[in-house]
């Protein structure tokens, strides 16, 4: 599979999630899951040259419309993002069974770090938030292997 085709799938993926989560109504059991962020993650796993991944973090960021093109929500979400591209492995074992587990504990992170109180007043929802990430993102993952695989 040529890069090219590959980024053209990062950035329909991409979309299509942002476009799935911005539409009003669109919730699970009242929970809205963070497609484009567990997306991220899971790119983590399938690019491996930063300047594509981090364009790729820029693209999803700004379809999140934190509300002006740069805010610190906009800043935790590309730090926590780009810290687990460094932190990922590349063994395919490895990486299907850490990658949901990124993402589980990615939303964490994202929520505890946007804000703390916020985070421990609503734990419940968050770890809701997270585990249907993480279903989410085991699916991508499962599909994008494959796809790597043809």
């Amino acid at each position: 599979m040529a890069k090219a085709d590959t980024y053209v799938l990062g950035l329909f993926l991409l979309t299509l999630g942002g476009f799935i989560q911005g539409l009003p109504g669109f919730s699970v059991l009242g929970i809205v899951p963070n497609l484009v962020f567990a997306t991220l993650i899971i790119f983590a796993f399938f690019w491996q040259n930063f300047g594509t991944y981090l364009s790729l973090a820029l693209i999803g960021a700004l379809t999140l419309r934190f509300g002006s093109i740069f805010s610190l929500e906009m800043l935790v979400f590309l730090l926590v993002i780009l810290g687990i591209f460094f932190l990922r492995v590349k063994s395919f074992a490895a990486r299907s069974l850490l990658a949901p587990l990124f993402v589980f504990f990615g939303t964490l992170v994202l929520y505890l770090g946007l804000d703390p109180s916020f985070f421990l007043q609503n734990f419940a929802l968050i770890l809701s938030e997270a585990i249907y990430n993480s279903f989410y993102g085991l699916g991508l993952f499962g599909l994008l292997y494959r796809y790597e695989t043809i």
